[in-house]
């Protein structure tokens, strides 16, 4: 199961360069990376991954709504600027400018505001400018039938899906149903923000994603992989850690330049989420699933 770290584009710039060739599997966000209108973020980073995945940024426009409808409930506000259309013409504009720069891409998934419909004709654009080999379409199951799913499967060329993740105010999801139809047809499976263990432990995706690697930096807790499952550890609690078998450098935990002790907390959370990596494709292979990842 591969584990995708998000927001390393919004990590402090003198962070950034140490942290890259850490992190094996990147998820960036083309939402923070359209603000850098030299593309100097995006440049030459898959030298430093594996796999580079990246997000539309689609959540930013169920954010601008508090009210519960079908996008569900989202406290964050962002308010757009640019209109659904415009937004994907101009993610379509940088991802052909930087078609090199990236495996893989997320279409913009914002069906429960625009209509299958619309999201149909997207995906014939992205055809059009021959992008569509990357593109990794997203199920929206308050749009879609059952047969628009499996037509979806069908017309993938990237071989290679997206499923939503938990929504407060919604019924979880089929999400073994949903699964089951991608394995049949050798399609890689990947969930949204889903790294909590009960999802990882028990839906074998191919592939999630997550910022709770960052979580170190933005709580001041240590994380780590107890064994099982990534834990966060506050500076009262490392004997805990230390059981589990983890080892930490006080000076740096404790160091008074704070943004050494932040660079710190977060190459504990890339470790950390690598140690998951590698053990919940152990565990799905002594199950019979092995992603060869």
């Amino acid at each position: 199961m591969l584990i995708f770290l998000a927001g390393l584009e919004q990590t402090e710039p003198k962070h950034v360069g140490i942290l890259k060739s850490r992190v094996p599997n990147a998820f960036y966000s083309y939402y923070y990376m359209r603000k850098d209108k030299t593309d100097k973020k995006i440049t030459g980073v898959k030298k430093y991954h594996d796999i580079v995945f990246v997000d539309s940024g689609a959540h930013t426009f169920f954010s601008e709504d508090d009210k519960i409808g079908a996008a569900g409930v989202h406290q964050k506000k962002t308010k757009m600027v640019e209109s659904p259309q415009e937004y994907f013409d101009n993610y379509v504009i940088w991802l052909k400018r930087n078609y090199e720069h990236y495996d893989y891409f997320a279409e913009l998934d914002i069906g429960d505001i625009i209509g299958q419909k619309k999201v149909n004709e997207w995906r014939e654009v992205l055809k059009k400018e021959n992008l569509y080999s990357k593109c990794v379409t997203v199920y929206h199951p308050d749009c879609m039938s059952w047969e628009d799913y499996i037509n979806m499967l069908e017309d993938s060329q990237s071989k290679y899906v997206a499923l939503e993740g938990d929504r407060r105010h919604r019924k979880r999801l089929p999400y073994i149903k949903l699964i089951k139809e991608c394995y049949k047809r050798n399609i890689k499976v990947h969930g949204f923000a889903m790294t909590k263990d009960n999802v990882m432990s028990k839906l074998p995706f191919y592939s999630v994603d997550s910022t709770s690697w960052k979580s170190g930096e933005m709580y001041g807790c240590i994380p780590y992989f107890n064994g099982t499952r990534v834990q966060n550890a506050h500076v009262k609690k490392l004997k805990d850690a230390a059981k589990a078998g983890c080892r930490f450098n006080l000076d740096l935990l404790h160091h008074e330049n704070m943004t050494e002790n932040r660079l710190y907390r977060l190459i504990l959370g890339i470790n950390a989420y690598k140690e998951a990596q590698i053990y919940y494709t152990k565990l799905w292979k002594k199950r019979g699933i092995n992603w060869k990842v």
